[in-house]
């Protein structure tokens, strides 16, 4: 009892038929995209816990904390696909 096509007929269509898939350009350079999350992390972080909030508005400390949280939040996610793509 054999169900669908035989194995020739699988080879065939894999060899005629099939297309390569292209990653996208931010995982093409996966590795860079992190390493810039990171340093934009640590400079929002830096930026954010340095500077004495007595000459320095409310607003920007919230930006510089915001764009850190967001960055490691993204740099986390992509390395955590990075990571689990090669286990």
């Amino acid at each position: 009892m054999s169900y669908g096509a035989s194995y020739e007929q699988y080879n065939t269509l894999f060899l005629n038929e099939a297309s390569e898939i292209h990653p996208s350009i931010v995982y093409r350079n996966l590795g860079l995209v992190t390493v810039l999350l990171l340093v934009l992390t640590l400079l929002s972080l830096a930026t954010a816990l340095m500077v004495n909030l007595k000459n320095k508005s409310h607003v920007s400390y919230l930006v510089s904390a915001s764009i850190a949280s967001l960055s490691i939040g993204f740099g986390s996610i992509l390395l955590s696909n990075y990571v689990g793509v090669y286990i």
